[in-house]
């Protein structure tokens, strides 16, 4: 499918913090290949981008990938200190600069491989999280200018309700949909052995994967 947005993550509500940690065991020949790294080690993604620093230089790249791309450009995070969000929404309303999207990544949210302590104890839970960044933007009338997305455990229809009527356009869903086609749960997205092939590199695995057939 074709490229819609480009969304810059700049954390995620199960590992605020911590970048990413993609497991050898799903560093296949393609992905070593796609991502200039060695197959089957441990791919550790760096939490900082090397492109901006800070706010202003955010919204700088934001714009020159818009322009590159002529795609609409968003940013997701988890929730924390708000002193971030405040100056943003500042630089946006005094500047001809912005984000397109936001999405908002509440505490809940999941991981196929993340601490314990950061997946349980960091980040705002989502109702928290968002109305307090929303209310920012609120007050500073960039409501209708940016586009706000929802994310963690809202595919249950009454965390979803609740998104909406807190001022979500829409919500992200993955743990429904991975059920839907046949995760059973089982925990082991971190190890490359997921026995239904939803959360696997392996082919023969795979296999297991009936997308069409689970309708």
């Amino acid at each position: 499918a074709p490229v819609r947005a480009i969304e810059i993550k700049l954390s995620q509500g199960a590992k605020p913090g911590l970048g990413g940690m993609l497991p050898g065991a799903k560093v296949s020949a393609e992905i070593a290949r796609i991502r200039g790294i060695e197959q089957g080690v441990d791919c550790l993604s760096p939490a900082r981008h090397l492109a901006f620093g800070n706010e202003d230089s955010l919204l700088d790249f934001v714009e020159a990938v818009a322009q590159e791309t002529g795609l609409p450009v968003g940013i997701k995070s988890a929730v924390g200190d708000l002193s971030f969000w405040h100056y943003l929404a500042v630089l946006m309303q005094s500047r001809n600069r912005g984000v397109d999207f936001i999405t908002i990544d509440g505490g809940e949210g999941g991981t196929g491989a993340a601490p314990p302590v950061f997946a349980d104890s960091v980040a705002l839970p989502f109702r928290l999280g968002f109305s307090r960044v929303y209310s920012i933007f609120a007050e500073a009338g960039l409501t209708d200018d940016v586009y706000f997305v929802g994310s963690g455990k809202l595919g249950l229809i009454e965390n979803a309700a609740v998104a909406f009527a807190l001022g979500v356009d829409s919500v992200n869903v993955a743990r429904e949909a991975m059920m839907a086609i046949g995760c059973i749960q089982s925990q082991k997205c971190h190890t490359d052995r997921c026995p239904t092939g939803v959360a696997t590199q392996d082919p023969w695995l795979a296999h297991g994967l009936e997308p069409i057939s689970k309708g």
